[in-house]
């Protein structure tokens, strides 16, 4: 017999007329680092990557046109020849949609942005976590690095390029193309934001690598070659140029130094187009005083006895 008080079968539910919060698909999962264990498989791991590769796309659909990324979105998984194998995302189909104008300053996004920052933070200790090296982890990280660069999010890139070169294509080596893609990041991070010379050098003969540009910014930074460096800067592609503009500060001011020691008087506009920055800019950021009447800019006055 039933005691009373109590009721036999399942205990009663408890029921609710709140409605449920809808849980974003990638913030409801946790750092591995702090003990989630969500994304210690590979299919978890491809298909969170797939979740911040949607992401990625609405978030430029939020920006321009929609209307073309309709096809797009439902392109994103690609298998390979095993159709038993995880979903493995093509990077070169579906990287440039999904990187488009993902630095944008809208600030309607911008917490979407540091979702997606986030994500790609979990899902590369996830891959740590798992000791991957194969093509999926390899094209992960390479997602990764170039979408952190167009944000100019070193924690990001920085980190996961060490893992990439050091870790990952020692065991299991990049495409050719792909290699010498990151090593040429690596390399003008090394020059032009931590401005260290040395190591960037050191890097580009251990490795061998023989790129024209980087070569020409190299030796231009190394010289204080300002017309050659503004004139790679013009060349190189977006994710270059992003940590190309890390070294942008200390070139302008030395371009201003040369002016400074070499001319009296000069145009306003020419040191504008040497210096790559309007006359406001360098006044506001660089602290120049010259005095300027009309287009001409005085940089020093003769004393006269």
């Amino acid at each position: 017999m039933t005691q009373p008080g109590k009721s036999r079968g399942r205990p009663r539910q408890t029921w609710s007329r709140l409605k449920a919060a809808k849980q974003d698909s990638l913030e409801s999962i946790g750092l591995p680092s702090k003990g989630d264990e969500s994304l210690l498989d590979a299919r978890s791991q491809e298909c969170y990557y797939s979740d911040i590769l949607h992401r990625c796309l609405h978030i430029n659909a939020t920006q321009n046109d929609g209307s073309s990324l309709d096809g797009a979105i439902g392109a994103l998984s690609v298998r390979g020849d095993d159709p038993e194998q995880p979903t493995v995302v093509d990077r070169r189909v579906k990287e440039a949609l999904a990187l488009d104008r993902l630095n944008g300053g809208d600030s309607e996004i911008s917490r979407d942005v540091s979702i997606v920052i986030q994500a790609m933070r979990k899902l590369r200790e996830a891959i740590v976590a798992t000791c991957r090296i194969d093509v999926f982890a390899q094209e992960a990280y390479a997602f990764i690095i170039r979408a952190t660069i167009l944000l100019k999010h070193v924690e990001s890139y920085h980190p996961a390029l060490l893992h990439l070169l050091n870790r990952i294509q020692p065991r299991r080596h990049l495409s050719e193309n792909t290699l010498k893609e990151m090593l040429g990041y690596h390399i003008l991070d090394l020059a032009c934001r931590q401005q260290d010379l040395n190591a960037a050098y050191r890097v580009r003969f251990t490795y061998g690598l023989h790129d024209t540009r980087i070569d020409d910014l190299l030796n231009a930074i190394v010289h204080g070659n300002w017309l050659t460096f503004w004139k790679i800067d013009g060349l190189v592609d977006r994710y270059q140029e992003c940590l190309i503009q890390a070294a942008h500060y200390n070139m302008r001011r030395h371009t201003l130094q040369c002016f400074g020691k070499s001319y009296l008087s000069i145009e306003r506009g020419c040191i504008e187009k040497a210096t790559h920055a309007a006359w406001d800019e360098l006044q506001k950021s660089h602290g120049v005083s010259w005095q300027t009447d009309g287009q001409m800019v005085t940089i020093r006055q003769i004393s006269r006895k």
